[in-house]
């Protein structure tokens, strides 16, 4: 049954200036349309009105006159409710071609400025003439500005529009996310904490890496439904290239390694196939396949000896350890979330063959690994377990890998884990209940069979349900991916509190940061 309610689980995941208009024609949408069109709405911060309607409905006309609807159902906003955020209106498919505008349909307006709160009468729809080319297998994203002080015209309400120029993204510090319910990868600028694109990648977007060495620049993104690899550059914010994977079914994640003769390997865990997939990106041509656990869900690797060098808590002998092993070798593990295990697996760094060694125990439903280069470890998210995995580097390659495997207590429900060294602590995400959890490691290993507690410095309660959490150093944030609420928590790592709320696409379920420096 545990089993059963994994599946559906994951199933579920992947599921997830005013005038007035002449009468409007309505164009046929095309089966085979394939463009895309977001829309996303920004509030100022310093506003005197306070003004609540509802938008029903947008389209995008052609130059002869017809309409397509893209939006439908009805959102409502508040603009001191929403002011300086950002707000995604939505999203829908648009036959291919040149249009030159956007018709906005709203009501219920109602003024909430007091002493005299009223409703007020709604003028007509908005048209803001904007010419939009819409490319086939590709999102064109606009941005628009809703300005609510010039939003009342003779006691009618008539939303003020404005759209605004897409800002240059070179160089700056960007966190990619997957909406596995919308098939598409949504950009955020971290320094604006707005959307900056959207990248249509169809199916249901899960898993994501960065490239390494020569491939820097680089995002794979593993799509589950279409079995198929995309790879995306990350200084024009373009799809390169999308090859189908042909080894597996169900890709669900993928890591990149430095290793083999090209210096890059790509492992890619397919859920349905029990397996891994092994690529070469010099062709993104598949060239192997290892058998593994049921239900491989996450892929990571030891951490790199280059980054432990600065480490205070890895003892001399640990890392010199090591250090010698990685001379040569790197290992790689696999969370297998329905046979309750972690494979290990030992690459070669200069041919990069894979060696199958062993099966780790990982608790009650393993969802997610997680290094740890300041104290050379791994960490396990076991879903099912009332307690969340320590995989000590320098034991494993000492023992073998036998019995080796900590445990701290904590609860079930842990979905990520994100060590962070500066502070001392260990940020625990959990979905049961939505939350938070702040530890603090300790200095030493407790033992390998031993269950021990740690200090619990703080809690932070989320909405929604949490799904990722990607921890941004350099801003002392952590970014939450909410994926029942459809956007990303912006979190004060340090007061624990919730800073900013970024609309994405429908069920995002994993998120990267790339630096501004790389």
């Amino acid at each position: 049954m545990r089993r059963l309610l994994s599946t559906l689980v994951i199933l579920s995941l992947l599921l997830l200036c005013g005038c007035a208009l002449p009468e409007r024609k309505t164009a046929q949408r095309s089966a085979a349309a394939s463009g895309e069109l977001t829309v996303y709405l920004d509030i100022p911060d310093s506003l005197s009105r306070d003004i609540s309607f509802v938008i029903k409905g947008i389209a995008i006309r052609t130059k002869d006159g017809r309409e397509v609807e893209v939006i439908t159902g009805e959102l409502p906003l508040r603009s001191t409710s929403e002011r300086g955020r950002q707000v995604r209106l939505g999203e829908g498919a648009v036959p291919p071609g040149e249009y030159v505008g956007l018709v906005i349909r709203y009501g219920g307006s109602r003024l909430h400025d007091l002493p005299r709160e009223r409703d007020i009468p709604p003028g007509d729809p908005v048209w803001i003439e904007q010419r939009l080319d819409i490319y086939k297998n590709q999102n064109t994203t606009l941005f628009i500005r809703w300005l609510p002080d010039r939003s009342t015209v003779d006691e009618r309400f008539v939303p003020a529009f404005e759209v605004q120029q897409r800002p240059p993204t070179l160089s700056r510090a960007l966190l990619f996310v997957t909406n596995s319910g919308s098939g598409n990868l949504t950009v955020i600028d971290t320094n604006t904490m707005k959307v900056v694109e959207t990248i249509k990648l169809g199916g249901s977007p899960t898993g994501l890496t960065l490239g390494v060495g020569e491939n820097a620049l680089r995002l794979y993104v593993v799509n589950t439904t279409l079995d198929s690899l995309s790879v995306i550059n990350t200084s024009t914010l373009t799809v390169e290239r999308t090859v189908p994977l042909r080894l597996g079914k169900a890709p669900l994640d993928v890591h990149a390694m430095v290793a083999g003769p090209d210096g890059e390997l790509l492992f890619i865990a397919n859920l349905n196939s029990n397996s891994l997939s092994v690529m070469e990106t010099t062709n993104l041509r598949e060239i192997g396949r290892i058998s593994v656990g049921a239900g491989p869900s996450s892929i990571t690797s030891d951490p790199l000896i280059t980054d432990m060098v600065s480490s205070v808590y890895i003892p001399p002998e640990d890392f010199d350890l090591i250090e010698r092993y990685q001379q040569r070798y790197l290992n790689l593990y696999v969370a297998n979330r329905y046979s309750n295990t972690v494979s290990l697996i030992r690459i070669n760094r200069f041919t990069g063959e894979p060696r199958y060694v062993l099966e780790l125990d990982a608790g009650w439903e393993p969802v997610r690994l997680s290094p740890d280069p300041a104290r050379a470890r791994v960490y396990i998210s076991a879903h099912g377990s009332e307690r969340i995995g320590e995989i000590p580097v320098a034991e494993l390659i000492r023992t073998g890998g036998r019995d080796v495997v900590n445990w701290i207590s904590l609860g079930t429900g842990t979905v990520d884990v994100a060590p962070d060294s500066s502070f001392e602590r260990l940020y625990v995400l959990r979905d049961e209940p939505p939350e938070v959890v702040v530890l603090r490691p300790d200095r030493v290993d407790e033992g390998a069979a031993s269950d021990r507690l740690l200090p619990v410095m703080g809690r932070l309660p989320l909405p929604g349900t949490p799904a990722d959490m990607v921890p941004d150093e350099e801003k002392n944030l952590l970014y939450v991916i909410d994926s029942s609420g459809d956007q990303v928590l912006v979190v004060d790592r340090i007061t624990l509190n919730i800073m900013n709320r970024i609309s994405v696409g429908r069920r995002p379920v994993r998120g990267i940061l790339i630096p501004a420096v790389r």
